[in-house]
């Protein structure tokens, strides 16, 4: 297998190197100008895709994969991987890997690709431990390969939604927009890389993208496309059946039979050719205005669906709202209740206060009294006592 790798160094701009099976490193060809690679829909954003050069030679390709480096404006540096072999297993693994154990791989190839001042182009990158790391990783993937006959009766370009998009909400009540693996579909696109024959007359066997439309798909070729967001036109024909991949059927195909058809009655196409450009424009805008009525046709049921399916939302809402009123009243009966509870008790603790208030007045009477009758006591003894002292003297 021959690794190139597309990186920067830490002051120096992306460009592409060979990373040589004895582990040297040398700057190597801008793949991104090869004519299997130009017309993929490349942008920032991660993707994988496997395709065939004109010498039948398989290659991987996997872009924009998040780094531990930093260049000196302290950006994060991506790397992107060619991965050129005639081993097709490998390549399909490989694959699997970059899209559903990403983040495993991710750290394997962080750990061994590093910066390095002391080196020429500023990183260090050994061939046999990124091999090793890839080869520990296809371990998982240790299947069975009974390769499935793809039997299109009509060539087509197949597509689909890796996503789905659900709305929540933050805690700051904002929606926002969360991406989940459609388990189906996930099943689907692992049997197609695992077990299934490539098809022979396409450059661009797979391709994953962030966003990719149905004009990038027809561009490049793509046998088999997935993105986590489709545009429109393409988002409209999957949902359609999302357990399926859609199709395009391919143009050329149609432009062939075409071309033999001519060339087989050639005298009989140029007598009738002048007749055909009288009725072309009308016909193109027959088929024009069918286009368009096909296009609103879908849109129409398209709204129709969403339209019952916020009704079906509306009625749970005012069954929510009757359902939160029965419990509002209830709420309500309930706070009544013990406000009266607190009436009686505030009347209850008025009274219960009112005759402390008394016990405490008759208590402190009660005291007076006493300390009276004891005072008029201590005064009586006083003077029986004297009394009684004056008798004893004889006085």
């Amino acid at each position: 297998m021959r690794i190139y790798l597309n990186t920067r160094s830490f002051d120096k701009d992306y460009q592409w190197f060979n990373i040589a099976d004895d582990s040297s490193i040398s700057v190597s060809k801008n793949w991104w100008q090869t004519k299997e690679i130009s017309n993929l829909p490349l942008n920032d954003e991660f993707s994988v895709t496997i395709g065939k050069f004109e010498n039948n030679e398989l290659f991987l390709l996997a872009t924009d994969i998040q780094s531990n480096r930093f260049d000196n404006k302290n950006r994060e540096i991506r790397n992107s991987f060619l991965l050129v072999s005639s081993d097709e297993i490998i390549l399909r693994k490989l694959a699997t890997l970059f899209l559903f154990n990403n983040e495993d791989l991710i750290d394997k190839l962080n750990f061994i690709i590093l910066d390095s001042q002391e080196t020429k182009f500023g990183f260090l990158a050994d061939y046999m431990q990124i091999m090793f790391a890839v080869e520990s990783l296809l371990d998982i993937y240790e299947v069975k390969f009974e390769f499935d006959v793809n039997v299109n009766e009509k060539p087509s370009y197949r597509f689909g939604e890796i996503f789905t998009q659900h709305e929540v909400k933050d805690l700051n009540n904002d929606i926002l927009i969360e991406y989940q693996f459609n388990p189906v579909f996930e099943f689907k696109l692992k049997r197609f890389l695992l077990s299934e024959i490539f098809p022979e007359n396409t450059d661009i066997i797979f391709s994953y993208f962030s966003y990719i439309t149905l004009q990038n798909i027809e561009q490049a070729h793509i046998s088999l496309a997935v993105g986590k967001i489709l545009d429109k036109f393409a988002h409209n024909m999957f949902i359609k059946n999302p357990e399926e991949w859609a199709t395009i059927e391919i143009k050329e195909s149609y432009f062939k039979k075409v071309k033999n058809l001519f060339l087989e009655y050639k005298s009989e196409v140029i007598s009738i050719g002048l007749a055909l450009t009288v009725f072309t424009p009308l016909v193109f805008s027959y088929i024009n205005l069918s286009t368009k009525n096909s296009y609103f046709e879908n849109e129409a049921k398209l709204l129709i669906k969403k339209n019952e399916v916020l009704q079906i939302q509306n009625h749970n809402l005012l069954e929510s709202i009757q359902d939160y009123n029965n419990s509002t009243n209830k709420y309500l009966n309930s706070i009544t209740n013990l406000e009266d509870e607190l009436f009686l008790s505030d009347q209850k603790n008025q009274e219960i206060s009112a005759e402390f208030t008394e016990l405490v007045r008759m208590n402190k009477i009660d005291k007076e009294n006493e300390e009276e009758q004891r005072h008029k006591l201590s005064l009586g003894y006083i003077w029986y006592k004297n009394k009684y002292l004056k008798c004893k003297k004889g006085k």
